[in-house]
């Protein structure tokens, strides 16, 4: 089962939304992640949070076949992380996140970031700014647009050794480290691969401002 988090913050594109989701998709939010799923054209089935954030339009309160878990505002845990260990004690495999951009705040950003330095992690971040996958060991390989931007940061533990094709700056010869970060290199192939060998990066496509 894969499942999209809807998450308070700036909003992702609805075309990237459709690229990740699934007819059998969970589909769940985090507080006012509800309204922004709502306003994609998606009906999460379960809302997670302290609901300090959600419109009172949105509230979903009442609608049908919605389950609804509340938390104290007083806690631990971001809505955010909430909702994802709730659907991964569910079952839920490869997660998106969607959400937690540019009209959230600053420090649920960085709590989004260190979700993904843990051992059980989202799979791919998408906000309103760019899109954001999580790679370990695989082949990965991606459609994109001559001269998009890719970025490369380490997360989780070391070594990190990963090759690349499609880059104009390869990755082969790069000395990983949480020191080091390989940002703005560029597709000069519609088809790029990055493998990695050894390590956990996040690799973030930023979306083109017109």
């Amino acid at each position: 089962m894969n499942a999209m988090l809807f998450i308070g913050g700036g909003r992702a594109p609805r075309q990237i939304i459709e690229r990740f989701i699934t007819a059998s998709a969970l589909i769940a939010a985090a507080d006012s992640g509800y309204d922004s799923a709502l306003v994609a054209g998606y009906s999460p089935s379960l809302l997670v949070g302290d609901m300090d954030s959600i419109s009172e339009a949105g509230g979903g309160r009442g609608r049908e076949g919605l389950e609804i878990l509340e938390f104290d505002a007083d806690k631990d845990h971001t809505d955010t992380e909430l909702l994802f260990r709730i659907v991964k004690e569910r079952g839920a495999g490869f997660t998106v996140l969607a959400g937690g951009g540019s009209a959230g705040r600053m420090d649920h950003e960085l709590g989004i970031l260190a979700m993904f330095e843990r051992e059980e992690h989202p799979d791919v971040w998408i906000n309103d700014r760019a899109e954001i996958h999580c790679i370990d060991h695989a082949v990965h390989e991606y459609r994109v647009e001559l001269g998009q931007t890719v970025s490369v940061f380490p997360v989780g533990r070391g070594p990190w050794h990963i090759t690349s094709r499609g880059l104009k700056w390869p990755l082969d010869e790069v000395r990983w480290s949480r020191e080091v970060a390989g940002v703005s290199n560029l597709a000069v192939l519609t088809d790029i691969s990055v493998t990695v060998h050894h390590g956990r990066l996040l690799i973030v496509y930023p979306y083109s401002v017109s």
